[in-house]
């Protein structure tokens, strides 16, 4: 488990100052002072094991924040069994979330996202359902998968940056990543929706870091796999 957490320091040493002021005002509030990557670290140590409840000395480690919150976003329990690191965990909470902003959504929306999947390569994959773990995996490690969980991430990522950071941080996001998303959608989604069935105001900080750390790995990842094509 510490190197779950090694390897979150190192995927930070190397994102944006931009992404990580993100990570750093949805853990230390909004309009907060530049935070390394340490603070930024131990803050989301310190808030998951609050969501943890641990009773152990120190604080605990990424990949038990992870899959605490897998469990809270109602993740099947055999996939987060079968889900080899924290990047599996990540994509699965990722999953979790659209699934609930989909049910928010109107009809003519979810059907026009639901062909956009589809028309990426992915018939069959209804989002509103529980996706069996093969899809998943399938997802992860194909270059076309790769391509729509960095979507779905995006999207994820920027509908709940407009809601809890404001100012030039979020607008630098929102330009970034307005190529990537699914276009504009006809509802305003809100991160109480994903959160609202799940006790503890620490996951309201937890989540949306997780969720965004998982976007600067998918972003990171997509990446390499271009450069190696």
């Amino acid at each position: 488990m510490a190197d779950s957490t090694e390897r979150l320091r190192n995927l930070l040493e190397m994102a944006s100052e931009e992404d990580l002021q993100v990570l750093a005002e949805y853990l230390f509030g909004k309009g907060c002072q530049k935070k390394t990557v340490d603070e930024i670290i131990a803050k989301l140590r310190y808030y998951g094991s609050n969501d943890i409840k641990s009773l152990i000395v120190g604080r605990v480690h990424y990949l038990t924040i992870v899959k605490d919150i897998a469990e809270k976003m109602n993740v099947n329990k055999n996939s987060i069994k079968q889900a080899a690191d924290e990047e599996q965990l990540e994509v699965l909470i990722v999953l979790a979330a659209f699934k609930k902003v989909l049910k928010k959504m109107s009809p003519a929306d979810r059907k026009r996202i639901q062909k956009e999947i589809e028309d990426s390569g992915f018939k069959g994959y209804d989002f509103q359902k529980d996706i069996p773990w093969g899809a998943v995996l399938a997802l992860i490690t194909s270059g076309l998968g790769a391509i729509l969980i960095r979507k779905i991430t995006a999207f994820i990522v920027l509908v709940i940056t407009r809601e809890m950071i404001v100012g030039g941080v979020a607008a630098r996001l929102a330009q970034r990543v307005a190529g990537v998303v699914f276009g504009p959608i006809g509802v305003s989604v809100s991160i109480g929706w994903i959160i609202a069935d799940i006790a503890g105001p620490a996951y309201r900080k937890t989540i949306p870091a997780v969720l965004h750390i998982a976007f600067i790995k998918q972003n990171n990842k997509l990446a390499q796999m271009r450069v190696e094509q």
